[in-house]
C-alpha cells in the first residue's frame, strides 16, 4: 500500500458543514499538509454518481435522488484530501471506497462522533463499543484498496481499553489512527487527555494523530507543543482551524480575532479585528464563489470566523444575508460573485443574458417509502384561477396522501423585504387557501443542530427551500415562499437569486 505519509503532518480535521472544498483549499494554502472532508454517510455516497464538472473544474459526486452535491473535489487538493465515511457496514463502506478511491488520497472511518444521529445509526462513537465490527470495516477496506485506510476514535474509559482497541485496528490494516483526547460523554470544555494519547501512541507502530487540542493552540508554535505533549506523530486541528485557518501558517502569531475586551477603546478594537479578518474572509469567499458553494454553508463558516463580532452592526448585517451574493456584497465582492456566476453559466452552455428559470423544480417523489424521479405536470389555466395554480380538481384528493411530490427551490426568505405582517408568505398562502376553499397549509419542520428547515403541504403538493434557517418561524416562511413562487402568486425577483443548481 502506498500513498499518504501520516508522520510529521498538520491536518485539517473532518468537520460537519465546514470541511467542504473552500475551507480545505484555504487550509492547504495556509500550510496544512492533509485535509479531511466532512463526514459523509455511506448511503448518500452509494446513491451518488460521479460527474466531471467542466464548468467548475471539479469532480462531483451527485446524489441522484435530489441532485445535491455530496462531495466535490479538484486537482488542487489531489493527493492530500481524505474522505471520511460514516458507516456501520463493511459492505457499504467498501462500496463507497471503490467509488471514490481514484479521487481521494485515503479513506477514514469515523469512530468518534458522539452525536445522537451517529449513535442511533450505529456509526461514529457507537463503533467503539463494537470492536469486532469496527475491525471488520477496517479489514474489509484495507484488504481491497491500494490507498491508506485510517480511523478516528475517542479515548475509552481507560488507557488499557483504548490501547487494546487501537492494537486490533492496527492489526486489521489501519495505516494511522487519529485519537481525540476526550471520552464520548465529554465536550470541548473538558480537558483533553493528552497523556492518555501519549501512552497509547507508545504502544503502537503506526502513526498516531493527536486531536482535541484547540483550547491549547493559539499560534502555530503551539501545534508542536501539543504534538510533543501527546507523544504523537502528527496533529489534527478542528475548531481552532474552523475559526481561523491561518493557524496553519508557520509565521502565524496569536489569533487575529481574540474575544471582545471589556476594557480599553472598544471601537478601535473592533476596527482592528475587522481589518485583520478581511484577508481571511476574502480568500474564503474567493474559493466559495469559484466552486459555487451553497450560501448557507458559506454563512455557517464565516459565522465561526466572526465569533462575537456577529453582535456588532456589521455582524448583524451579515446575519441577515442568506445567499452567497448577499454575503459577498457585504465584503465588497458582489460584482466578483455576479461575474463569476455568469461565467459559470456560459461554461455550462447557458446564455448569461437569458432570464433565470425560476420555475418549480420537483426533485423527488416519495411513494411507499421509495424515492423515484418525478416530472411536474404542466400548469392548466382557468378563468377561476387568477393566481396560476394547477387545476385544484386534479390535486386536492392527494391532500392527505403520502404520495405528494416535493418541490424544492433555492429561494431565500428575507424578513427585511416585508414591511407588514400581512405581507408575510405564510399569511399570503393562508389567504389563498381560504379564498379557494382549500385545506389550510400544513407545516412540518426538521431541526439539525441549531438550524431549521420546513416543508409545507398545500393543495396536494409539498414545498421546501434549500435554505436552512436559524429558527422555526423563518423556516416555515421560507417553505411558504417556495409555494407562492411555484404557483405564480409572487414574483421570484428579490427572493430567489439562483435556482437550486444540480451540476
Amino acid at each position: 500500500m502506498s500513498g499518504l505519509d501520516y508522520r510529521n503532518k498538520v491536518i485539517l480535521a473532518p468537520m460537519v458543514r465546514a470541511g467542504t472544498l473552500p475551507l480545505r483549499l484555504l487550509s492547504l494554502d495556509y500550510g496544512a499538509d492533509i485535509v479531511y472532508c466532512e463526514e459523509l454517510i455511506d448511503w448518500k455516497l452509494i446513491r451518488s454518481a460521479r460527474k466531471v464538472n467542466d464548468a467548475l473544474g471539479t469532480v462531483d459526486f451527485v446524489d441522484q435522488t435530489d441532485g445535491t452535491v455530496v462531495f466535490r473535489t479538484c486537482d488542487q487538493e489531489k493527493g492530500k484530501v481524505v474522505l471520511q465515511i460514516g458507516t456501520c457496514s463493511p459492505e457499504r463502506a467498501l462500496a463507497v471506497a471503490m467509488k471514490v478511491k481514484d479521487d481521494v488520497a485515503a479513506i477514514d472511518v469515523n469512530m468518534g462522533c458522539p452525536k445522537e444521529f451517529s449513535l442511533k445509526g450505529g456509526m461514529g462513537a457507537a463503533l467503539l463499543s463494537k470492536p469486532d465490527l469496527a475491525c471488520a470495516i477496517i479489514s474489509t477496506l484495507s484488504s481491497n484498496l491500494s490507498i491508506p485506510v485510517t480511523c478516528k476514535i475517542r479515548v475509552l474509559s481507560s488507557v488499557e481499553e483504548t490501547l487494546q482497541l487501537c492494537k486490533r485496528l492496527e492489526a486489521s490494516g489501519a495505516a494511522a489512527i487519529a485519537i481525540h483526547g476526550r471520552r464520548i460523554d465529554e465536550r470541548p470544555q473538558h480537558m483533553n487527555r493528552n497523556q492518555e494519547i501519549a501512552q497509547v501512541a507508545r504502544g503502537l507502530s503506526i502513526p498516531v494523530i493527536a486531536n482535541g487540542g484547540s483550547k491549547e493552540i493559539t499560534c502555530h508554535s503551539d501545534i508542536e507543543k501539543f504534538r510533543v505533549a501527546c507523544g504523537a506523530s502528527s496533529v489534527m486541528l478542528g475548531r481552532v482551524a474552523q475559526k481561523d485557518c491561518t493557524i496553519f501558517r508557520r509565521d502565524r502569531l496569536p489569533s487575529v480575532n481574540p474575544p471582545l475586551r471589556a476594557e480599553g477603546d472598544g471601537r478601535a478594537d473592533l476596527e482592528t479585528r475587522w481589518k485583520a479578518l478581511e484577508p481571511l474572509i476574502h480568500d474564503y469567499l474567493v474559493y466559495s464563489v469559484r466552486y459555487a458553494s451553497p450560501g448557507p454553508n458559506v454563512k455557517y463558516c464565516i459565522q465561526a470566523m466572526l465569533k462575537d463580532l456577529q453582535e456588532t452592526p456589521m455582524g448583524k448585517k451579515f446575519l441577515e444575508a442568506q445567499t452567497l451574493l448577499q454575503i459577498c456584497d457585504i465584503w465588497g465582492m458582489g460584482e466578483f460573485c455576479r461575474l463569476s456566476e455568469e461565467q459559470q453559466q456560459v461554461r455550462r452552455g447557458l446564455s448569461c443574458h437569458s432570464p433565470p428559470a425560476y420555475v418549480p423544480q420537483v426533485v423527488r417523489m416519495v411513494r411507499d417509502g421509495m424515492e423515484e424521479d418525478f416530472k411536474p405536470k404542466k400548469k392548466k389555466t382557468s378563468n377561476n384561477n387568477s393566481d396560476g395554480d394547477c387545476d385544484t380538481a386534479t390535486t386536492r384528493k392527494s391532500e392527505d396522501s403520502s404520495e405528494c411530490p416535493l418541490v424544492e427551490l433555492h429561494v431565500a426568505f428575507l424578513r427585511s423585504l416585508y414591511k407588514e405582517d400581512r405581507d408575510l408568505p405564510k399569511t399570503q398562502l393562508l389567504g389563498i387557501s381560504r379564498k379557494r376553499h382549500l385545506v389550510q397549509p400544513k407545516y412540518r419542520t426538521e431541526q439539525v443542530d441549531k438550524l431549521f428547515r420546513s416543508e409545507v403541504l398545500f393543495n396536494g403538493q409539498k414545498y421546501t427551500s434549500t435554505y436552512w434557517e436559524k429558527n422555526k418561524r423563518a423556516a416555515e416562511q421560507g417553505a411558504a415562499l417556495v409555494c407562492l413562487v411555484s404557483i405564480g402568486a409572487v414574483e421570484p425577483s428579490g427572493h430567489a437569486l439562483t435556482l437550486h443548481t444540480r451540476f
